[in-house]
């Protein structure tokens, strides 16, 4: 590693506010990964979700000027994502979450497998019924057998009647197969479509040109601890960490703690890589992200699969 690498990496607090596109800009939208605890309720809880998003909302509104009536177009197209699993079990605490952000101004995305709610349809209903929650997508694995079409059409006419458009999150031969383009209320209403090619791990292909800056990759991803990451492909690692959602702002790197990358140059020209590139994939990040993970292990051991975040179905 070069000396030049370890000095971009030396520890220092960040200008989120300043310039004409300040970096707070590139932390606009959360992610948060959640899980059943030892209990049956939701971790992080619920609580804690909604009085972390308050208080990060503001740190945003005062980053980026809101109070001087300045770049109030920064408000646009601000997303909180749930992404985690059994989500049906904890449909009232999401819906308290939800409903929350929806109050900052938050859109609330949140994405079920297809055989979870056709498995459990009074509570993908309730879910649906969150006024909360502004976009549904439902994923598709590809191993989904549809017993039920009239419970298929109920969940897909629920979605599309109370939300107004619908997302599907999967591989799209598949999606086409089970014929989810083709009912009568998702043909008039507004679809998304996340595409997946089905290949994981070391059998996805290296692309020659891979996309370098991590503007579209960068948002606030909160794991199942309550810590909190820069980006899905930094999930779980101690160096770049930005703080706990229990932390007061000022104590996290938001606030002006130091940090060790500069999430400007990251969003605006991607990671310095210097090691040679890998010659196989071992995740389903993109593969700049992979090789960024790989260079802060700094060849510790190989990067195994499971060390980094399991594909989410987060675009």
């Amino acid at each position: 590693m070069t000396m030049t690498h370890i000095a971009a990496r030396t520890p220092k607090p960040i200008d989120f506010s300043t310039g004409r596109q300040p970096a707070a800009q590139w932390l606009r939208s959360v992610a948060l990964l959640v899980r059943s605890d030892a209990n049956g309720g939701l971790e992080p809880s619920p609580d804690l979700l909604a009085a972390w998003l308050e208080r990060f909302d503001d740190w945003y509104k005062v980053a980026i000027g809101c109070e001087r009536n300045e770049r109030l177009h920064l408000l646009y197209h601000r997303d909180v994502t749930v992404v985690g699993d059994r989500l049906l079990d904890h449909v009232a605490e999401i819906g308290m979450v939800a409903r929350r952000a929806a109050g900052l101004g938050f859109g609330f995305s949140v994405t079920i497998p297809l055989d979870e709610a056709l498995a459990a349809e009074p509570r993908m209903n309730e879910l649906v019924a969150c006024p909360g929650v502004s976009t549904l997508a439902l994923s598709v694995a590809g191993d989904e057998v549809v017993g039920d079409e009239e419970a298929l059409a109920r969940i897909l006419s629920a979605i599309v009647r109370t939300k107004g458009h619908i997302g599907f999150i999967g591989v799209y031969d598949r999606i086409r197969e089970l014929g989810l383009l083709d009912y009568p209320d998702v043909l008039s209403t507004q679809i998304t479509i996340h595409p997946k090619d089905g290949t994981t791990g070391e059998t996805l292909p290296i692309p020659s040109r891979p996309v370098q800056p991590c503007f579209a990759r960068l948002r606030v991803y909160v794991d199942t601890t309550g810590e909190i990451f820069p980006c899905l492909g930094l999930v779980g690692m101690p160096a770049a960490r930005l703080g706990r959602i229990d932390d007061p702002i000022e104590r996290t790197v938001l606030g002006g703690q130091p940090y060790p990358l500069c999430l400007d140059r990251l969003a605006r020209t991607g990671p310095d890589l210097t090691h040679p590139e890998p010659a196989q994939r071992y995740t389903g990040l993109p593969w700049i992200c992979e090789r960024h993970r790989r260079e802060l292990l700094q060849e510790q051991e190989p990067l195994l699969a499971g060390e980094a975040p399991a594909e989410s179905g987060l675009q």
